[in-house]
Protein backbone atom coordinates (compact mmCIF):
# COMPACT_ATOMS: atom_id res chain seq x y z
CA UNK A 1 0.00 0.00 0.00
CA UNK A 2 3.15 2.69 0.65
CA UNK A 3 4.09 1.78 -2.84
CA UNK A 4 0.44 2.57 -4.02
CA UNK A 5 -0.05 5.33 -2.01
CA UNK A 6 3.87 7.15 -3.27
CA UNK A 7 2.68 6.37 -7.47
CA UNK A 8 -0.47 7.90 -6.57
CA UNK A 9 1.43 10.96 -4.86
CA UNK A 10 3.34 11.38 -7.44
CA UNK A 11 0.23 11.14 -10.38
CA UNK A 12 -1.54 13.75 -8.41
CA UNK A 13 1.59 16.08 -8.84
CA UNK A 14 2.72 15.57 -12.02
CA UNK A 15 2.20 18.36 -14.68
CA UNK A 16 -1.65 18.46 -16.46
CA UNK A 17 -1.50 15.54 -19.11
CA UNK A 18 -1.49 17.51 -22.40
CA UNK A 19 -2.02 14.97 -25.23
CA UNK A 20 -5.42 12.73 -25.35
CA UNK A 21 -3.15 9.23 -24.64
CA UNK A 22 -1.92 10.93 -21.60
CA UNK A 23 -5.06 12.28 -20.57
CA UNK A 24 -6.44 8.67 -21.18
CA UNK A 25 -3.22 6.94 -19.05
CA UNK A 26 -3.99 8.83 -15.85
CA UNK A 27 -7.44 8.16 -15.89
CA UNK A 28 -7.03 4.73 -16.12
CA UNK A 29 -4.31 4.86 -13.64
CA UNK A 30 -6.72 6.74 -11.46
CA UNK A 31 -9.30 4.38 -11.82
CA UNK A 32 -7.33 1.29 -11.23
CA UNK A 33 -5.85 3.17 -8.23
CA UNK A 34 -8.87 3.65 -6.39
CA UNK A 35 -10.71 0.55 -6.82
CA UNK A 36 -7.37 -0.97 -5.40
CA UNK A 37 -7.85 1.57 -2.16
CA UNK A 38 -11.33 1.72 -1.76
CA UNK A 39 -12.09 -2.22 -1.50
CA UNK A 40 -8.48 -3.23 -0.16
CA UNK A 41 -10.14 -3.19 3.17
CA UNK A 42 -7.35 -1.31 4.79
CA UNK A 43 -9.39 1.83 6.48
CA UNK A 44 -6.07 4.41 5.71
CA UNK A 45 -6.56 3.48 2.46
CA UNK A 46 -10.65 3.83 1.89
CA UNK A 47 -9.93 7.14 3.51
CA UNK A 48 -6.82 8.58 1.46
CA UNK A 49 -9.48 7.08 -1.83
CA UNK A 50 -12.79 8.95 -0.61
CA UNK A 51 -10.48 11.92 -0.65
CA UNK A 52 -9.66 11.70 -4.21
CA UNK A 53 -13.19 10.98 -6.08
CA UNK A 54 -13.91 14.37 -6.94
CA UNK A 55 -9.99 14.34 -8.85
CA UNK A 56 -11.37 10.77 -10.86
CA UNK A 57 -14.56 12.22 -11.79
CA UNK A 58 -12.73 15.44 -13.21
CA UNK A 59 -10.01 12.96 -14.82
CA UNK A 60 -12.65 10.77 -16.79
CA UNK A 61 -14.65 14.53 -17.75
CA UNK A 62 -10.98 15.47 -19.16
CA UNK A 63 -11.36 12.44 -21.55
CA UNK A 64 -14.77 13.51 -22.97
CA UNK A 65 -13.07 16.32 -24.84
CA UNK A 66 -11.62 13.45 -27.19
CA UNK A 67 -14.06 11.04 -27.09
CA UNK A 68 -16.59 10.36 -30.55
CA UNK A 69 -19.61 8.87 -29.87
CA UNK A 70 -20.71 6.79 -33.07
CA UNK A 71 -24.27 7.52 -33.75
CA UNK A 72 -26.25 3.90 -34.16
CA UNK A 73 -27.80 4.91 -37.47
CA UNK A 74 -25.12 5.61 -39.21
CA UNK A 75 -22.25 2.65 -39.98
CA UNK A 76 -18.57 4.33 -39.65
CA UNK A 77 -17.45 1.28 -42.48
CA UNK A 78 -19.47 -0.35 -44.47
CA UNK A 79 -18.32 -4.04 -44.84
CA UNK A 80 -17.82 -3.08 -48.25
CA UNK A 81 -15.51 -0.64 -47.93
CA UNK A 82 -12.08 -1.44 -48.98
CA UNK A 83 -9.51 -3.08 -46.57
CA UNK A 84 -6.35 -0.51 -46.42
CA UNK A 85 -9.35 2.07 -44.98
CA UNK A 86 -10.64 -0.35 -42.11
CA UNK A 87 -6.94 -1.11 -41.32
CA UNK A 88 -6.11 2.71 -41.26
CA UNK A 89 -9.20 3.12 -38.96
CA UNK A 90 -7.64 0.74 -36.16
CA UNK A 91 -5.39 2.65 -34.54
CA UNK A 92 -8.13 5.54 -34.37
CA UNK A 93 -10.61 2.67 -33.31
CA UNK A 94 -8.27 1.92 -30.50
CA UNK A 95 -7.87 5.20 -28.73
CA UNK A 96 -11.47 5.66 -29.05
CA UNK A 97 -12.80 2.49 -27.57
CA UNK A 98 -10.25 2.51 -24.72
CA UNK A 99 -11.61 5.90 -24.43
CA UNK A 100 -15.12 5.52 -24.34
CA UNK A 101 -14.73 2.63 -22.43
CA UNK A 102 -12.73 4.54 -19.33
CA UNK A 103 -15.29 7.45 -19.37
CA UNK A 104 -17.92 4.85 -18.97
CA UNK A 105 -16.92 2.30 -16.29
CA UNK A 106 -14.80 5.50 -14.37
CA UNK A 107 -18.73 6.91 -13.71
CA UNK A 108 -19.74 3.53 -13.41
CA UNK A 109 -17.42 2.69 -10.13
CA UNK A 110 -18.33 6.05 -9.02
CA UNK A 111 -21.62 5.36 -8.97
CA UNK A 112 -21.19 1.89 -7.65
CA UNK A 113 -19.22 2.93 -4.89
CA UNK A 114 -21.79 5.64 -3.44
CA UNK A 115 -24.51 2.96 -3.55
CA UNK A 116 -22.51 0.69 -1.30
CA UNK A 117 -21.90 3.89 1.30
CA UNK A 118 -25.35 4.30 1.01
CA UNK A 119 -25.73 7.61 0.18
CA UNK A 120 -29.22 8.62 -0.27
CA UNK A 121 -31.25 10.33 -3.18
CA UNK A 122 -29.03 8.87 -5.70
CA UNK A 123 -30.95 8.51 -9.38
CA UNK A 124 -30.65 5.82 -11.99
CA UNK A 125 -31.63 6.69 -15.28
CA UNK A 126 -30.36 3.75 -17.12
CA UNK A 127 -27.00 5.30 -18.29
CA UNK A 128 -25.43 7.32 -15.55
CA UNK A 129 -26.75 10.24 -16.41
CA UNK A 130 -24.43 10.26 -19.24
CA UNK A 131 -24.47 9.98 -23.46
CA UNK A 132 -22.30 6.81 -24.02
CA UNK A 133 -21.71 4.39 -26.49
CA UNK A 134 -18.93 1.73 -27.14
CA UNK A 135 -18.91 -1.19 -29.12
CA UNK A 136 -19.69 -5.18 -28.17
CA UNK A 137 -17.51 -7.03 -30.09
CA UNK A 138 -15.02 -9.75 -28.88
CA UNK A 139 -13.69 -9.69 -32.38
CA UNK A 140 -12.93 -6.12 -32.84
CA UNK A 141 -11.30 -5.82 -28.92
CA UNK A 142 -9.10 -8.76 -29.33
CA UNK A 143 -8.14 -8.51 -32.59
CA UNK A 144 -4.07 -8.34 -32.40
CA UNK A 145 -3.43 -6.47 -35.79
CA UNK A 146 -5.22 -4.16 -38.39
CA UNK A 147 -5.67 -6.92 -40.65
CA UNK A 148 -7.37 -9.09 -37.90
CA UNK A 149 -9.33 -5.82 -37.24
CA UNK A 150 -10.64 -5.15 -40.77
CA UNK A 151 -11.40 -8.88 -41.28
CA UNK A 152 -13.84 -8.85 -38.16
CA UNK A 153 -15.24 -5.60 -39.01
CA UNK A 154 -16.13 -6.94 -42.29
CA UNK A 155 -16.79 -10.75 -41.61
CA UNK A 156 -18.40 -11.00 -38.15
CA UNK A 157 -20.97 -8.79 -36.25
CA UNK A 158 -20.43 -5.67 -33.90
CA UNK A 159 -23.25 -4.36 -31.68
CA UNK A 160 -23.02 -0.65 -30.98
CA UNK A 161 -24.59 -0.37 -27.46
CA UNK A 162 -25.81 3.00 -26.35
CA UNK A 163 -27.79 4.59 -23.61
CA UNK A 164 -31.29 3.58 -25.32
CA UNK A 165 -30.58 0.43 -26.15
CA UNK A 166 -28.39 -1.34 -23.64
CA UNK A 167 -31.00 -3.97 -22.74
CA UNK A 168 -31.64 -4.77 -26.45
CA UNK A 169 -28.12 -5.15 -27.39
CA UNK A 170 -27.58 -7.25 -24.64
CA UNK A 171 -30.01 -9.91 -25.35
CA UNK A 172 -29.06 -9.93 -28.91
CA UNK A 173 -25.67 -10.76 -28.87
CA UNK A 174 -24.65 -14.41 -28.38
CA UNK A 175 -21.95 -15.24 -25.65
CA UNK A 176 -19.22 -15.20 -28.03
CA UNK A 177 -19.22 -11.60 -28.77
CA UNK A 178 -18.70 -10.58 -24.71
CA UNK A 179 -15.08 -10.17 -23.42
CA UNK A 180 -14.68 -9.01 -19.89
CA UNK A 181 -16.16 -5.34 -19.45
CA UNK A 182 -19.12 -6.46 -21.73
CA UNK A 183 -19.60 -9.33 -19.47
CA UNK A 184 -19.53 -6.44 -15.83
CA UNK A 185 -22.16 -4.12 -17.47
CA UNK A 186 -24.38 -6.90 -18.79
CA UNK A 187 -24.05 -8.41 -14.91
CA UNK A 188 -24.70 -5.15 -13.66
CA UNK A 189 -27.49 -4.54 -16.04
CA UNK A 190 -29.02 -8.33 -15.17
CA UNK A 191 -27.44 -9.59 -12.04
CA UNK A 192 -24.95 -11.85 -11.30
CA UNK A 193 -27.65 -15.26 -11.32
CA UNK A 194 -29.49 -13.82 -14.36
CA UNK A 195 -26.65 -13.01 -16.38
CA UNK A 196 -25.11 -16.46 -15.88
CA UNK A 197 -28.60 -18.31 -16.43
CA UNK A 198 -28.50 -16.21 -19.64
CA UNK A 199 -25.28 -17.28 -20.92
CA UNK A 200 -26.14 -20.77 -19.76
CA UNK A 201 -29.28 -20.49 -22.12
CA UNK A 202 -27.12 -19.59 -25.09
CA UNK A 203 -24.49 -22.19 -24.47
CA UNK A 204 -21.88 -19.93 -22.93
CA UNK A 205 -20.25 -19.45 -19.71
CA UNK A 206 -19.95 -16.59 -17.77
Amino acid sequence: MASIESRIADLLDAPKSSTPLEVLARAQALVLYQIIRLFDGNIQARMAGESIMPVLETAALDILQYIHFPDPSVSEFMQTEPMDMIMDFWPTWVFQESARRTFLISFFFIQLYRTLRGERNLQCDGRLGLCHAWYLSSYLWNAQSAFDFAIAWREKRHFLVTDTNIGEVFLEAEPEYYETFGKILLVGFMGIDRAKAWFYSKGGIL
